[in-house]
């Protein structure tokens, strides 16, 4: 279900800069459609820069953040020992780090997880109401209008067109 909403508020985001083109070519005259297609990236980026300080927010309101720490630097060194052909399993850098998880997966208790879970939900549910009312406030671009401003275009590019010809 998760994944549903967010596939849908994707297509969402798509339509609204398709239809964003034909809004800017009735304005402006110039479709600019490779000015309004570079966006979408910087959405991605900063979509993508947004959900990782939200991690970190979630983790440090958590009281998770020292074991993501432990565990994140057990497995850089584990990774070093392993790239030079060290660490097989049952060898001492193995059981060092076997040992360095399971100390950090310790130390998170009970009610770090249910902070977790409940700080997750939270900026979820107000992240897809933020988006859902900023669409409904501030996306005044209907079927209706956009149907118009299509017309119009239509109407403009035959009028180039018997204006070239002449």
């Amino acid at each position: 279900l998760f994944f549903f909403g967010m596939g849908w508020m994707y297509m969402v985001i798509l339509v609204c800069f398709q239809d964003s083109i034909d809004y800017n070519a009735y304005v402006e005259g110039d479709p600019k459609e490779s000015l309004i297609s570079s966006w979408r990236p910087l959405t991605v980026k900063l979509g993508s820069a947004l959900q990782r300080g939200f991690q970190f927010l979630i983790f440090l309101v958590s009281g998770v953040s020292a074991a993501y720490s432990q565990i994140s630097s057990a497995e850089s060194e584990y990774n070093i020992v392993a790239a030079t052909g060290g660490g097989k399993e049952g060898s001492p850098e193995y059981e060092a780090y076997v040992s360095a998880i399971a100390a950090a997966e310790d130390s998170v208790t009970a009610g770090n997880m249910r902070v977790f879970g409940i700080v997750v939900v939270l900026l979820l549910v107000l992240s897809i109401l933020g988006a859902y009312v900023a669409i409904e406030k501030f996306y005044t671009l209907d079927e209706e209008s956009h149907a118009k401003i299509v017309e119009e275009l239509e109407l403009r590019k035959k009028e180039e067109g018997a204006s070239k010809e002449a």
